[in-house]
């Protein structure tokens, strides 16, 4: 049976009878708040529970963020909770042990879930800041075969190997990398604030549409020009980077200063040293923002163009591209000036399409009139 236990706030825990065979530290760093379920700060909670949960209820003083989607129900969370009101699930299930058990971080919750990647929102204790920890899908499970694990792994390195070259305010930064006997870990910057799907109609995880709203064309444009800012960054760069999977998802509205950063860099490639030569890809990107190069298993950096094009679209009509591919039924519908901008961008002919460079510019003279 597991001890009774009896823990506060002020930085102490003590056990109530003696510890369990299970090792759990006696005293917390200092700052450590006791957080449950509607608990009160500095409210004692005298309970019995196993050690595994009072691990997990015994958490350090988090920043005033934000909440986070549920990862079942997309139900806003905050930060304090260690399960989600509305679908009653407790994060600590979708946690892997080999996460859980990294040495000098606190796992929080999940995240996300793709393909190839999990990500979960951990606190480091050493520099008292939070992060987020980024590695391969179902690590504990054995539905992947050897060959996909290699694969994935690949990946998760050349993610880490790129972000380490990358120093921009509008790209999400690499703390560490970590490799042990349970697997391969990313250490990345946690973004607080909603991406820019958020705000639109689209699929949940479910399957069940969300309604939500086109953005206004000002603000769209603005971070449209923000997009176009960090291609010119990856075009100037020794060996250009293509990003191959920008999308609404991918950009976070930070919440303490509002800029938008581009994350996920998992689909991220380094671009030929020839202007004209394609790279070749394992993965296209996400059906409806990809290029049609990419379907055909190819992308340059004119790839950007055209997602940040079908991006666009979809932050101004709030029509889901991903629901029709490579057409864009209510491109009619927007003004003729912004129609000449996203027609440019989406051409099927990557030589066709305009540079970064030349499609912030054409943004930044659509801004002028926009706000006048």
């Amino acid at each position: 049976p597991a001890p009774a236990v009896s823990f506060s706030a002020g930085g102490q825990t003590v056990l109530a009878s003696p510890p369990a065979p299970t090792p759990v530290a006696a005293l917390m760093p200092a700052g450590t708040v006791a957080y449950a379920s509607g608990l009160p700060l500095g409210m004692k909670l005298h309970t019995t529970l196993s050690m595994d949960e009072v691990a997990w209820l015994v958490r350090p003083s988090l920043p005033d963020l934000p909440p986070t989607p549920c990862p079942n129900c997309q139900h806003p969370t905050p930060l304090t909770k260690w399960s989600c009101a509305c679908c009653g699930l407790l994060f600590p299930s979708r946690v892997p042990a080999a996460v859980q058990e990294l040495s000098g971080y606190r796992v929080l919750r999940p995240l996300g879930r793709g393909g190839m990647s999990n990500v979960y929102l951990v606190y480091e204790h050493l520099l008292a800041r939070l992060g987020v920890i980024k590695t391969l899908a179902a690590m504990d499970e054995n539905e992947h075969d050897e060959q996909w694990r290699i694969e994935a792994a690949q990946c998760l390195a050349r993610e880490g190997e790129l972000l380490q070259q990358l120093d921009h305010p509008n790209i999400v930064h690499v703390y560490d990398r970590i490799s042990n006997h349970r697997g391969n870990f990313l250490i990345l910057e946690y973004i607080p604030g909603p991406t820019l799907e958020e705000r639109l109609s689209r699929l949940s995880s479910s399957g069940v549409v969300v309604q939500g709203m086109p953005y206004p064309r000002y603000e769209a444009l603005l971070y449209g020009r923000t997009v176009a800012t960090i291609l010119e960054y990856f075009a100037r760069l020794p060996q250009p980077i293509i990003h191959n999977d920008i999308k609404p998802a991918n950009l976070i509205r930070h919440a303490s200063d509002g800029r938008l950063v581009l994350v996920d860099f998992g689909s991220a490639v380094q671009a030929p040293t020839d202007p004209a030569a394609t790279t070749r890809l394992d993965a296209y990107g996400t059906p409806g923002y990809a290029a049609p190069e990419q379907y055909q298993g190819q992308s340059s950096p004119q790839s950007d163009i055209y997602a940040l094009g079908a991006t666009l679209y979809h932050l101004l009509t709030n029509d889901d591209p991903t629901v029709h591919p490579l057409t864009f039924p209510n491109l009619p519908d927007l003004p003729t000036d912004i129609v000449a901008l996203l027609e440019a961008a989406l051409q099927h002919d990557p030589a066709a399409r305009p540079s970064a460079a030349q499609f912030r510019t054409n943004i930044d003279h659509l801004l002028k009139y926009e706000g006048a």
